[in-house]
């Protein structure tokens, strides 16, 4: 299992339905051969008064301490219907054999949603149904950095990291929205390392608020699994970077 956390991976998969009971357990999954190493269960959670909308969610037990490990919320950027590639692709415990489809990264993504759409597939995880594309956006978020100022300010440590590779959103653009914060340096810049190879760069605001970046990182996580599997280990568990 690549993380040893437990974590509740909610999919954004939006539901216009009445309450749907939550809570089931997924033994058996199609594709994969024999019971999953792993404890997992799938449900909804109802959101509004009326739970008129529904989030479809994974939960994935610690194979650790599963009374005193922390709690991890994935959620996936974007305004998609799923976060499956979250899970698929950047933390596990269950992955697809990518080596199969070098250089065919987007055909692999077509897959998977072939994969997930399928009806075992769907009956397996206790899909109840299909998500709503046609959702309603009443309002628009034009920046996310106040949630993160009074997320910050209200005592939550917080760890912003970016691929320097990526050219989706370079991490010079990271490095700016941080320092619209005006939050004070406690640690400068400096090199996190790897068995003494520097893995990328980081710096420690005041907070509780550290940035990195990783060397040769992508837009998601997948680029660079193993340097941000051990950046997110060492944070997670207090150590330094």
């Amino acid at each position: 299992m690549s993380l040893t956390i437990q974590f509740l991976l909610l999919l954004l998969l939006v539901l216009r339905s009445h309450h749907v009971d939550s809570g089931s357990i997924v033994k058996y999954l199609p594709g994969f051969e024999g019971p999953l190493p792993f404890e997992l269960e799938t449900g909804y959670i109802g959101i509004g008064e009326e739970e008129e909308v529904q989030l479809f969610y994974y939960f994935i037990k610690s194979e650790k301490n599963q009374k005193e490990d922390p709690l991890l919320i994935w959620l996936s950027g974007g305004s998609g219907c799923s976060s499956l590639h979250g899970l698929l692709f950047e933390n596990g415990p269950v992955a697809m054999k990518s080596e199969v489809y070098e250089n065919a990264r987007y055909y692999l993504y077509y897959l998977i949603e072939c994969w997930a759409n399928n009806e075992r597939v769907r009956e397996a995880l206790h899909v109840q149904k299909r998500c709503n594309k046609t959702i309603p956006y009443n309002y628009d978020i034009v920046s996310s950095v106040p949630c993160h100022m009074n997320n910050s300010i209200s005592g939550y440590r917080s760890l912003i990291y970016s691929g320097d590779h990526d050219i989706t959103m370079p991490f010079q653009a990271t490095k700016a929205w941080i320092k619209s914060l005006n939050y004070p340096i406690i640690d400068d810049w400096r090199p996190w390392m790897i068995k003494d190879q520097i893995a990328g760069y980081t710096r420690t605001y005041a907070n509780k608020m550290t940035f990195a970046t990783i060397k040769g990182g992508g837009h998601t996580a997948e680029y660079t699994p193993n340097e941000t599997f051990i950046i997110f280990q060492r944070w997670i568990s207090g150590q330094p970077l």
